[in-house]
């Protein structure tokens, strides 16, 4: 399958199919990236040099919002797995010892890729305090980058 099929293919959702915490929000973009990516080759062939320019920054402006949003997904099923744990849920009967594991099978990632965006995420996310208060990221000035 090339990069863009895998782009517009839509995986089967796990474990309750696509049912969830995606929200409208999210499978509209998802579509509209999908129309995207089915388009964007010929498109691309022609744009003038500008044009190019600017798709391409565009891109990289979206993908740093991917990048972000990815650590903000991590770390809420960091924060679900570990919840579940601490009040002995059913959740945690999914085979995984670790969130790490977890995300590595479900979103079909790295070991490393699954450890570093949990790292990350706990470096450059707000924190909750043991009384629930927000807390700053523990990197303020890098989670500002």
């Amino acid at each position: 399958m090339g990069i863009s099929a895998a782009l517009i293919a839509r995986p089967a959702g796990w474990p309750d199919g696509d049912e969830g915490g995606r929200g409208p929000e999210l499978d509209s973009v998802l579509g509209q990236v999908r129309r995207l990516c089915s388009t964007a080759v010929g498109d691309a062939a022609l744009f003038s040099f500008g044009e190019a320019a600017e798709f391409a920054a565009g891109v990289e402006e979206l993908a740093r919002a991917v990048d972000f949003l990815q650590l903000v997904g991590a770390a809420a099923v960091d924060r679900a797995r570990k919840e579940a744990a601490a009040a002995d849920s059913p959740v945690l009967d999914d085979g995984y010892r670790k969130s790490g594991d977890f995300l590595r099978d479900r979103l079909q990632i790295t070991g490393t890729e699954a450890h570093r965006r949990l790292s990350l995420a706990g470096d450059v996310l707000p924190r909750t305090g043991i009384t629930g208060q927000i807390l700053p990221p523990l990197h303020e000035e890098l989670a500002a980058a």
